[in-house]
């Protein structure tokens, strides 16, 4: 489905356009991150849903999929607060 791809990370960079990248460990102390791992936080349900890979977004599509097919974004992983 790389078309599909395309398409959800061309809307992440609409999204997150002049958006900062930011540590997951600083926005979320509790959950254990590493300190290399980085999101663009936009508003997300889920901070880890901006999460960037060498550039390249992975979760934005896998997150919202898992919204649409039963499992909601909040039972896979809790509130951020």
């Amino acid at each position: 489905m790389p078309e599909l791809d395309a398409i959800f990370q061309q809307a992440h960079r609409q999204r997150t356009q002049g958006e900062p990248l930011e540590r997951l460990i600083d926005l979320l102390p509790q959950r254990g991150y590493g300190r290399n791992e980085v999101t663009r936080k936009d508003k997300y349900v889920e901070f880890y849903q901006g999460r960037a890979y060498d550039g390249k977004t992975l979760d934005v599509m896998t997150m919202a999929f898992q919204a649409l097919f039963g499992s909601s974004i909040t039972e896979v992983r809790p509130r951020r607060f």
